[in-house]
């Protein structure tokens, strides 16, 4: 779990999400990720090498910051967290632990929905 509570320390960041989101458009250069994001190049800086270190970005032989493999994998699986806290309510009424695990792995698939209360 030591490992778990590492990457989500480092997930706990709006900055580090930020910048992860903009590399999974493209790479960036340090000082155009930071004008990018309205942050200084030395808080870009300190951000980029925390992601580094969690081996969610990398640096290329271009000398521009990526996502890794990983790292997309884990902002894709964000998605769904992102999806069950702006539907904590609905959750916290209803159980759906008897949903297939498919679709529970998919919830932000679910995009925009309408929650009905007629179960």
């Amino acid at each position: 779990m030591q490992e778990l509570h590492k990457l989500l320390f480092e997930l706990s960041s709006a900055e580090r999400i930020r910048i992860m989101q903009e590399l999974e458009k493209k790479a960036f250069k340090l000082s155009h990720l930071s004008r990018e994001l309205d942050l200084t190049v030395t808080e870009t800086s300190r951000h980029l090498q925390r992601l580094n270190d969690a081996e969610i970005i990398f640096r290329n032989s271009q000398g521009k910051y990526e996502l890794t493999r990983f790292g997309r994998l884990t902002l894709f699986l964000l998605g769904s967290f992102n999806f069950l806290s702006l539907h904590k309510a609905y959750f916290q009424e209803y159980d759906v632990s008897g949903l297939p695990k498919q679709l529970i792995y998919r919830l932000e698939s679910l995009g925009r929905p309408i929650f009905s209360r007629d179960v």
